[in-house]
């Protein structure tokens, strides 16, 4: 356990919560990470601002109160999706502290930072996504075949780069154009893809063989025989996604989220994409609705006679 190691005699609070999400709710890496800044911070504004350490112990845990957390969301500031998930941090946190009876009641007060900032995904056009798919497919060394894979791994099958990692060459079938995906929570799913994705899978098998790789480490690999690690893929698509000055980011997300987009655009049900997606929830993918009505309404617009 990574949180764990190197305690002193007591066990520090947030650590113990940290693991309880990494163990029992199996939460990813990202994930943990994220409650793991959001409780630091919380910890170092109490422990500057009114001299204890909140997670020291239940005695210090049960010093927290509404006024406490109040002055540190007015400190912490920011967009109102940063404040809501610092508040979504705390309330898990102060929820598993009464289920371990360390206070009777949480501490969080009643406050509303949802709505006001909150964007339409920011996505590639389906002309010029094709396009440098097709401009990608045409090259032959292992590095230039290797990105065209990602690519259409990527968009075609809406993954999560940390799901393009994890890929393992027994989860690839390309006969049957299905990919096993290993998702948030270790939960898994299979997933359909098209015949340029497989035609982009066989083509990086082939390299691989032809020159040599092993691809019994990971399915995606390094120049250097190495499996993949989340900058390289950040670097990879960034560099391709850069002549797009529209997009706002050019991050493996971006993939995703015009594969969600291309989806619902043309004609495809909501609750497919929410299992393609990997979704828990039906709220997490219907925020690409409203990109999708968004070119609907441009569409309408520009065509009806009738439009202002």
């Amino acid at each position: 356990m990574p949180f764990g190691t190197n305690q002193k005699v007591f066990f520090m609070l947030d650590r113990q919560f940290l693991e309880y999400l990494e163990g029992v709710k199996l939460y990813s890496p990202h994930t943990i990470q994220a409650y793991q800044n959001d409780l630091r911070q919380f910890s170092a504004f109490v422990s500057s601002h009114f001299h204890f350490d909140p997670f020291r112990d239940a005695a210090n845990l049960q010093k927290v109160n509404a006024s406490i957390c109040r002055a540190f969301f007015a400190y912490a500031r920011g967009k109102k999706t940063t404040l809501q998930r610092k508040k979504s941090s705390l309330a898990r946190f102060f929820k598993y502290q009464i289920q371990l009876k360390n206070i009777n009641h949480s501490p969080i007060p009643c406050l509303s930072f949802q709505g006001g900032d909150k964007k339409v995904p920011s996505v590639a056009l389906e002309k010029e996504i094709n396009l440098l798919l097709d401009q990608m497919q045409s090259l032959t060394t292992f590095e230039a075949v290797r990105d065209w894979c990602i690519f259409e791994v990527l968009y075609g099958c809406g993954l999560r780069r940390s799901e393009l990692i994890a890929i393992q060459l027994e989860d690839v079938d390309i006969k049957n154009r299905l990919l096993l995906v290993k998702g948030k929570g270790k939960k898994q799913r299979l997933q359909p893809f098209n015949f340029t994705v497989a035609k982009a899978l066989q083509a990086y098998i082939e390299v691989c063989r032809r020159e040599g790789y092993d691809l019994s480490k990971a399915f995606f690999l390094t120049s250097k025989g190495e499996p993949l690690y989340p900058k390289f893929v950040y670097r990879t698509v960034k560099k391709y996604l850069t002549p797009l000055s529209y997009l706002e980011r050019r991050s493996p997300h971006i993939l995703r989220h015009t594969f969600a987009t291309h989806l619902l655009n043309r004609g495809a049900d909501l609750l497919a994409v929410k299992e393609l997606l990997g979704h828990a929830n039906i709220k997490s993918t219907e925020r690409y609705l409203r990109s999708s009505i968004q070119r609907l309404r441009e569409v309408y617009k520009n065509a009806h006679p009738r439009a202002e």
